[in-house]
């Protein structure tokens, strides 16, 4: 729990420091950049973060629209 309250949104230091890489000054415009790239990074961006810094995006063309259309017809089912 304790590295949990370090990254979160809530913690002041973490806001400052994602508006700033952003270019955001709202809380609504640094959330929809924050899902923004989440989603992205499946096929596009990738990883930032110093735990992990994999030099590309996680998955590769070909997989990345198959997850994206296996994703689009699990929502449309439900």
């Amino acid at each position: 729990m304790g590295r949990t309250g370090t990254v979160t949104l809530t913690n002041p230091i973490v806001y400052e420091h994602l508006l700033n890489k952003y270019g955001v000054s709202t809380l609504p415009a640094l959330l929809v950049r924050q899902i923004e790239r989440t989603l992205l990074t499946f096929h596009l961006y990738s990883d930032t973060s110093p735990q992990f810094a994999f030099p590309g995006p996680m998955l590769d063309w070909l997989t990345a629209a198959l997850l994206t259309l296996g994703l689009g017809l699990a929502l449309a089912s439900a």
